[in-house]
């Protein structure tokens, strides 16, 4: 639903990641079965994968929603260092 939001908000390109296949696959029915336009549909990727081992990507806007709050206190530091590698210079990152 986020990804979603924010496509229909003028964001171009929203790539929405996690690392469960099955909560990939229920994401990707979601956006099939929205009653979004195609144009705004288009500007949704789903990816399935490990946000720890993302590298070579830059993002102007980080979503992050309920991931930092599930992780052990001893990762947030690496949460944050990946987070601060991810973003753009002078791009934002809302927490949730």
């Amino acid at each position: 639903y986020d990804a979603l939001f924010l496509a229909e908000n003028g964001f171009t390109k929203v790539v929405a990641l996690d690392l469960s296949p099955t909560a990939c696959q229920a994401a990707r029915e979601q956006l099939a079965i929205s009653s979004s336009s195609p144009a705004v549909k288009k500007c949704v990727t789903v990816e399935c994968g490990d946000f720890f081992g993302i590298s070579g990507r830059k993002f102007d806007f980080i979503w992050d929603c309920t991931f930092l709050c599930a992780l052990e206190p001893a990762v947030r530091e690496q949460w944050a260092a990946q987070m601060r590698t991810l973003l753009s210079d002078d791009g934002e990152l809302l927490t949730c």
